[in-house]
């Protein structure tokens, strides 16, 4: 769709992109194809003591623990994913985009294809609103030849964006709703690129995240119960007191 509404707008100049762009799609399509394929970092029974020894529990936040459906003791930071069916190490999440598991054993190449997209997107973004301008301007929409009275001289006069936005919508709907659909990629790809990139350089996967984030919680959901349960103990003890003092105060007016 992008290159019937885009790729043929091209001038003769420009008719290079037909191939950076072909290779833009084929570089990013061959990274996904990788990471689809890609082995994240299957916990077996012939490599869990090496996944053990690499990341030890804490007591914690990994605590031991059993998988009831693989039968194996979980390495720190892995996670059995349901979909996947089988104990992912140093688990991060499961992608729906590439029908995997991201983990220890593909991580790096997941990152590479999120990186291969990203550029791709934001090359077909670019691509695409200058290819739509171009076409403006060579219809001569984006600039009016107007004659001065003034000056007896003809001048070119830009005009509106509001009409040159109408225009190209009802010219080119198609190849404006790709290049939107391109920049709204980017600015995702970007986002979730940088929340990756992030996570990394603080030597954290989005699972642990999740997992603080649970033991946080159930850590204040604990604190607020005992607090709770001291101020009721203390209003009881204080309530038994009052009685108490009520009592002898009554035993003396007798």
């Amino acid at each position: 769709m992008y290159c019937t509404s885009i790729f043929v707008l091209l001038d003769p100049a420009s008719s290079y992109h037909w191939y950076t762009g072909t290779l833009s799609m084929l570089h990013s399509l061959a990274w996904f194809i990788i990471a689809c394929r890609s082995d994240p970092g299957t916990v077996t029974a012939g490599n869990v003591r090496a996944h053990r020894a690499l990341y030890a529990c804490d007591g914690g936040v990994w605590p031991e623990k059993m998988c009831s459906t693989c039968k194996l003791m979980r390495p720190a930071r892995s996670k059995h994913c349901r979909v996947c069916n089988r104990c992912v190490a140093r688990h991060d999440h499961h992608c729906g985009w590439i029908n995997n598991c991201v983990g220890l054993g593909n991580h790096r190449l997941f990152l590479a294809f999120l990186a291969a997209t990203t550029a791709m997107a934001a090359y077909g973004a670019a691509l695409g609103a200058r290819t739509l301008l171009a076409a403006a301007d060579r219809a001569g929409v984006l600039r009016h030849k107007v004659y001065d009275i003034h000056s007896s001289r003809v001048q070119l006069v830009s005009m509106p964006r509001a009409y040159v936005t109408r225009w190209l919508l009802h010219v080119y709907p198609l190849g404006v709703a790709c290049t939107l659909f391109m920049c709204a990629a980017t600015v995702l790809m970007l986002l979730f690129t940088a929340y990756q990139l992030w996570n990394v350089a603080a030597g954290k996967t989005q699972y642990e995240v999740y997992r603080w984030r649970d033991l946080y919680v159930q850590l204040l959901d604990e604190a607020l119960q005992r607090k709770q349960q001291q101020e009721q103990s203390a209003g009881g003890g204080a309530g038994k007191q009052e009685g108490g003092e009520s009592k002898g105060k009554g035993g003396g007016s007798r």
